[in-house]
This record gives C-alpha cells, structure tokens and sequence, in this order.
C-alpha cells in the first residue's frame, strides 16, 4: 500500500498552473479543477513532512485562501446551473433577475481571488519545490524517511474520519451539510492512496458528498432568491425550487444514512486498513 503519487503530482500542477496563468476571469471549469485540486493538496501537505513547519503553515495557509476563493467563485457557477435546471428554458423575469445577480457576484469573487493569488507569490515557489522533492523522494529509498514521519497523521486522520461519521446521533435539515464535510475529508485522506480496497468506500462517500451538495446548493438559491427577486410570490420557478429541494433532500438523507449502517459494519476493517497504510509506509 503506498502513496498515489501520481495524484498528488496532479494537483500540485493543476494548483501551480493556475497561479502562474493567474486569469481575472476564469472559466467555471477551470475554477472547479483548482479548488479540488487545493483540497487535495492541504490534506496531502498536512500529512507528508516535506518542508519545515514555517513554510508548510504558510503553504497552506496560502492555499486554503485559494480554495475559499475559488470555491466562492464556484458557488455562483454552479447556482447559475442549478438555477437553469429547475425549468429549463423558462424565462421569467425573476429568474433573468436572479441569474443577473449570480453574475455580478461571480465577477466580484473573481477578482478577490485573483488579488489573493497575486499577493501569495512565495506559494508558486513552494510548490514547485514540493513537487520536486517529492519525485525525488517518494519514488527512491530516500522517501522512507518522509514516509515514516507521516504514519501518525495517516492513522489519525483515517480513524478520526470513520469515528465522526457516527455522529451526531440522528441526521436532519440542520446538520446534513456538516455531515457532508466529514465525508469529503474522509474521502479526500483516502484518495491519498493506491489502495483498491478502499474504492468502494470512496465511492460511496462521493456519492453521499455530491447529493447533500446538491440539496445544499437549492436550499442557498432559496435564501438568495428570496432576498433578490422583488415578488417571489408570483414567480412560479420558486415553486419549482422548493419541490426540487425538498426531493433531493429525502434522497440526499436517505444515502447518508446508509452510508453511516455501512461506516459502522465496516468500522474494523477502516481501522485495519489505516493500520496496514502506516505499516506499508
């Protein structure tokens, strides 16, 4: 069982590629790709001892600031989308309205996180480095010392992901979406590494992450469209929303809970796993 080194390379191309180019108005897919991205490479950094404790908290950091901001501008593409969705085709005014504010939006979280980027050069540099020591090390004898350094934050944070996913005990409206981070960075440790035991388990989580997503991402355009379309009473795409949501939220609960029964039958076989990962390091 080793590191997927590959995928950790990915993301540290995907992350640096889009800093250098570094565009003011950048396109949704683009934006989607260095987010993940980002993600990945703030869990890999806080378990691979690469850097010295300065630079890897400055790293990320400067990272998770590019993730927010890249992730506020995804907000909008993708309320944009869904707000598309809900009846394709139909062109109210309250919904050009809304898609007109979604826009405007878009354009004002773009430009902070292109001032973000512009104000973080030493993280390009950082990066780079990474990424050069890791093909150095990971891939030669060298990387065992790295490796061996980074089995507690492995183990922790495998275990810890499975354990919170038992809790709270009951799953409603108000803690769904909280739920949901867990299972993201759950899923995100994993991907860490080339383990085919594990795919099951991953997809799962995908699966579960991306439905309360879903249903989370309706019950914001609700809030925003009620605070921006003037009369959403008359407006008949509302009524469509709140029937959409409230569908995806029965089926976006319904896999969660399932996922948790299939997280507390394979509690022991995570925990051996993690136990193998550590080892195999």
């Amino acid at each position: 069982m080793a590191f997927n080194i590959d995928r950790i390379d990915k993301s540290m191309r995907t992350v640096i590629k889009f800093i250098r180019k570094n565009p003011r108005t950048p396109d949704s897919r683009a934006v989607h790709k260095v987010r993940t991205s980002a993600r990945h490479l703030e869990v890999a950094l806080s378990i691979l001892d690469f850097q010295s404790k300065g630079n890897r908290k400055q790293s990320l950091n400067q990272l998770a600031e590019v993730r927010k901001l890249a992730g506020k501008v995804r907000d909008m593409d993708v309320l944009t989308a869904q707000t598309l969705m809900i009846q394709p085709g139909i062109e109210e005014d309250c919904v050009v309205e809304l898609l007109e504010y979604l826009g405007a939006r878009r354009k004002e979280r773009a430009r902070k996180l292109y001032s973000a980027i512009e104000g973080a050069k030493s993280l390009r540099r950082h990066l780079e480095k990474d990424r050069i020591q890791i093909a150095k090390d990971l891939r030669k004898r060298e990387g065992r010392r790295v490796l061996t350094s980074s089995k507690p934050r492995a183990i922790a944070k495998i275990i810890q992901g499975s354990i919170e996913l038992r809790v709270p005990a009951r799953l409603h409206r108000k803690n769904l979406h909280e739920f949901r981070i867990k299972v993201k960075e759950l899923g995100d440790v994993l991907q860490l590494f080339n383990e085919a035991g594990h795919a099951d388990l991953r997809k799962k989580l995908r699966k579960v992450k991306d439905s309360i997503g879903e249903w989370h991402d309706l019950e914001v355009l609700q809030i925003i469209a009620g605070k921006v379309i003037k009369d959403s009473s008359s407006c008949p795409w509302i009524s469509q929303l709140k029937r959409t949501s409230k569908s995806r939220y029965v089926h976006a609960l319904s896999l969660a809970n399932n996922l948790r029964r299939h997280i507390l039958r394979t509690d022991a076989r995570i925990v051996n796993a993690a136990t193998a990962i550590a080892r195999d390091l």
